[in-house]
C-alpha cells in the first residue's frame, strides 16, 4: 500500500506541474503521506504550502480541506483554531462537513 500511495502522489505531483490548479490538493496528500510515514515536520510543511497554493488561487473548498487536515493532526488550541477556520469556511461553501472530527 506504502508504495501505491507513494506512486499517487508523484502522479499528482506531475499533475499539479502542467495544472496549477492541482497543486494544493497534490501537496495536502504528500502531506498526509508524510505523516503516515513518521515525518511530522515534512507534512507539516506540505500542509503550509499547500494552504499557500490554496489562497493564491482562491480556492476556499482546498483551503478548508488543509485547515481540516491541519487540525486533525494538532493538539490543543491549534487544533480548535484549525478546525474552527475549517468549519467557517466550509459554512460560507455551503458544504455539509464537521470538521471536528
Amino acid at each position: 500500500m506504502q508504495s501505491l500511495a507513494h506512486q499517487t502522489c508523484r502522479a499528482l505531483n506531475q499533475f499539479s506541474g502542467i495544472h496549477p490548479i492541482g497543486k494544493s490538493r497534490a501537496l495536502l496528500w504528500q502531506g498526509l503521506y508524510d505523516w503516515l510515514d513518521g515525518k511530522p515536520l515534512k507534512a507539516k510543511k506540505n500542509w503550509e504550502l499547500s494552504l499557500a497554493a490554496a489562497k493564491e488561487l482562491s480556492m476556499p473548498y482546498d483551503e478548508a480541506l488543509v485547515y481540516h487536515e491541519i487540525g486533525r493532526h494538532a493538539t490543543g488550541s491549534e487544533r480548535d483554531l484549525n478546525l474552527a477556520r475549517a468549519n467557517e469556511i466550509f459554512e460560507r461553501l455551503g458544504v455539509a462537513l464537521d470538521a471536528n472530527i
